[in-house]
């Protein structure tokens, strides 16, 4: 049984004790890292707490905030000795099949905004699933909070539907989960024979075009649409259009883990997945239209029961600071149901 280093910051979880929840304020202050140990709910060796890594997002705002505090000498010295008393009372140890991260890794870092949400007129429980493995790590943001993570890499959210487009999670009420992946190795770039070369102005517009097409409703799409809006806003001057590359379902395992829906009746939903590359151009000269893909885009419609998961991925030179606020804006927005 391996331990954790003294100087990785730990994270219980929503159910965290009042002393757990100072060790993680203590461990906040004095982490500047992206490396977070996870506990898993449940899994505990003669008192030992057994934890995954994951990697974390990180201010630079409140990083330097911080490191400005560190010339004060006493309050980080304050805050080593509490460190040090709370770890005393508490043991770690990690999982030997760990599929997370190892330090010589190389991860094609990428957003990915899997947006998962549930359709049923009725309500009903469900075990949704992400099965990250040694190819796919999993990285914040993940909201709400698994309602177990699996040493084999396993996260699982025990849904409770309300017919109504809205569910619960560990007694939150949310309109869909939002979780995020990293995957081992390079991209290659979007497939130009099978890609789409839509106006930046116009990305939106069109990515709602394709969705509606195949099948998911309006109300559905709307997180989706706005979060690839803003994402890819920037870089208008020198890149004013994007190719868009919608992957196959057979090609999804390449990019995304597997997903998988349990339940008594798991059996009347189907599992829809819709995945987009984006990669910025300088010029129209590359990939089909819009309005000819849109065109002879196949109509789709699926049942009253389905789980919907939309995400994609950037490819290239279409860069952005991701920020702590921009996600936190989204989630309030989007996540939560009022």
């Amino acid at each position: 049984m391996s331990g954790i280093s003294f100087y990785t910051p730990v994270e219980f979880g929503g159910d965290a004790s009042v002393g757990q929840k100072l060790l993680e304020l203590v461990d906040g202050y004095l982490d500047v890292g992206v490396m977070v140990a996870v506990v898993i709910p449940g899994r505990t060796l003669n008192g030992s707490y057994e934890v995954i890594h994951q990697l974390r997002e990180r201010s630079w705002l409140k990083t330097a905030l911080k490191v400005l505090s560190y010339a004060t000498i006493i309050i980080p010295l304050i805050m080593l000795v509490a460190k040090a008393a709370l770890r005393s009372t508490y043991l770690f140890h990690t999982c030997f099949r760990n599929p997370i991260i190892q330090p010589d890794d190389h991860y094609d870092i990428r957003p990915k905004a899997p947006l998962t949400l549930i359709r049923t007129p009725a309500a009903t429980d469900l075990k949704i699933s992400v099965l990250y493995n040694q190819l796919f790590a999993p990285q914040d943001p993940t909201v709400p909070k698994p309602t177990e993570i699996g040493t084999d890499g396993k996260y699982s959210w025990n849904v409770t539907t309300h017919g109504d487009g809205t569910m619960s999670v560990n007694n939150q009420r949310i309109n869909m989960i939002w979780w995020e992946a990293i995957r081992r190795g390079v991209s290659s770039g979007v497939d130009q024979s099978k890609a789409v070369c839509v106006e930046r102005s116009r990305l939106k517009e069109f990515l709602e075009g394709v969705l509606k097409k195949v099948g998911v409703h309006d109300g559905e799409l709307i997180a989706f649409t706005n979060y690839w809006k803003e994402i890819l806003r920037q870089d208008s001057e020198n890149s004013p259009f994007v190719l868009v590359e919608m992957v196959s379902p057979s090609e999804l395992r390449k990019y995304i883990p597997e997903m998988e829906v349990e339940g008594a009746n798991a059996g009347l939903f189907d599992l829809k997945r819709f995945y987009f590359r984006f990669e910025s151009a300088t010029d129209a000269s590359k990939g089909e239209s819009p309005e000819s893909y849109l065109r002879n885009l196949e109509r789709e419609e699926f049942g009253e029961h389905a789980v919907i998961d939309l995400g994609g991925e950037v490819i290239g030179d279409v860069t952005r600071d991701w920020e702590p606020a921009f996600n936190e804006e989204f989630i309030g927005r989007y996540i939560y149901a009022g």
